[in-house]
């Protein structure tokens, strides 16, 4: 009888606050380029909006309310432009007439691909700062992945596969029988145009080979437990000489594990662990040539060479990491992050994290930490301090005088500026008429002078 495979569970205890934990990474996403950030967030409501950042400039560059107070489910990237045949979808689902106008995508513009709890998918162009498309899929949507080939969306019972304009009907795949609802998705190397190995899977993970002429599943690899909790998000690795390997990032998990398949028609193996010493869980991961990134939910990084060979037999584990953080605030308190990738190479430059920091009030600072010594290796740690000023809390006036009449009981601020130096913008003056909550028995009154 053959051994069992080892399975990599879950690797550590919650945190104690869990209000503190960054949004689900499937809801944010960089892309191919690294220069933009998405991030839904919940607003006053039910509603979500989504941001998108200018990351080199930090600032949000375009945003957008999802209509209908609904939730978004996934974000990814499509880097290929549309056609100007594409038609811009005014109303979606309202037994109305649909009016239609030409909208396409110029070439090398980048859209975000975006789907809603009410099984709506919405192609926004962050450049213009509008949707462009709009419609209506079979059921909300579980997973979603897109690359410069197809784009992909799962469903509780199938698996839709566009192309990467959006110009054709969408293909269904039926999932095997008896399959969880997936929560990740992804689309291996390519091996030929008329088939597409995919991987997907929640507790356990699957390969796929797609018919794409003949709408069929050409091939279906047994599933592979991957771990005890949900998987969050599936990352191919570059196929190498030992077969082509993928990274699993699963919920309650501070180890990220390494499945390789040494040929389709043999299941995947446990091949190599990524193991951090933290107690958080990983909540995303970015490769670079040879490093691999882990951002966990409690804002710590853990940085990890990549190895060139595995040994498939008896896999190893990795628990020495570079660390890197963001601290901010006289008790250098670790910061909460929402996003973290290899930033682009710049020559005479050392290599760079960018680091999505949450400041709070749906606010995120964007900062490049670098993260080699002056030798050219890792660090065994990296703490970048932070200024604790951008966090969103308390109103804070400057440029402000004081004058208090005891007979009318009044309070009266004639001057109050904000000023946000992290944006270099000022606002102008505010008025505010609340009752006040001290023992003062009238009006608690902001005015200008």
């Amino acid at each position: 009888m053959a051994p069992k495979q080892p399975l990599a569970g879950p690797s550590r205890m919650k945190p104690p606050n869990a209000q503190s934990a960054p949004p689900p990474s499937a809801v944010s996403a960089f892309n191919p380029s690294r220069t933009h950030f998405a991030l839904a967030l919940p607003v006053l409501g039910a509603a979500d909006k989504v941001s998108i950042w200018d990351v080199s400039a930090d600032h949000v560059m375009a945003e957008w309310e999802v209509e209908g107070a609904s939730k978004v489910t996934t974000i990814c990237w499509s880097s290929s432009p549309l056609p100007d045949s594409i038609p811009f979808e005014a109303s979606v689902g309202t037994g109305k007439r649909k009016r239609r106008r030409k909208h396409g995508v110029g070439d090398g513009d980048e859209v975000l691909l975006i789907t809603t709890a009410q099984g709506e998918l919405a192609v926004f162009s962050p450049s213009r700062g509008e949707v462009l498309r709009k419609f209506e899929l079979p059921a909300p949507v579980t997973a979603a992945w897109a690359d410069e080939r197809h784009i992909l969306f799962t469903t509780t019972s199938a698996i839709l596969v566009y192309d990467a304009h959006l110009s054709d009907e969408a293909r269904r795949f039926a999932l095997p029988a008896n399959t969880p609802p997936p929560t990740a998705i992804a689309a291996l190397s390519p091996s030929s145009p008329q088939f597409l190995d995919i991987i997907f899977g929640s507790l356990s993970v699957a390969r796929l080979t797609l018919d794409l002429e003949t709408s069929d599943t050409s091939s279906t690899s047994a599933l592979i437990p991957v771990s005890t909790s949900s998987v969050t998000s599936l990352l191919p690795l570059p196929p190498a000489s030992q077969g082509t390997s993928f990274l699993v990032v699963a919920d309650d998990d501070r180890t990220v594990s390494q499945y390789t398949f040494t040929s389709p028609e043999i299941p995947a193996k446990l091949s190599y662990r990524y193991a951090s010493p933290t107690l958080a869980s990983a909540h995303s991961v970015a490769i670079s040539s040879n490093l691999l990134s882990v951002l966990h939910t409690s804002g710590e990084i853990s940085l990890f060479p990549m190895p060139a060979e595995y040994d498939l037999a008896r896999p190893k584990t990795d628990s020495k990491p570079s660390v890197v953080k963001l601290v901010e605030g006289k008790d250098e308190r670790i910061s909460i992050l929402c996003g973290a990738a290899f930033a682009p190479a710049v020559s005479g430059s050392a290599r760079a994290l960018l680091c999505g920091r949450m400041a709070g009030a749906g606010r995120v600072k964007w900062h490049r930490v670098a993260y080699e010594s002056a030798e050219g290796g890792l660090r065994s740690t990296t703490s970048f301090g932070c200024d604790a000023q951008d966090l969103a809390g308390p109103v804070a006036a400057t440029n402000v005088s004081w004058s208090y009449t005891s007979a009318q009981s009044e309070l009266t601020i004639h001057r109050l500026y904000l000023f946000n130096a992290s944006l270099h913008q000022s606002t102008s003056p505010k008025y505010l008429t609340r009752r006040s909550q001290t023992s003062l028995p009238r009006w608690l009154r902001l005015m200008p002078t």
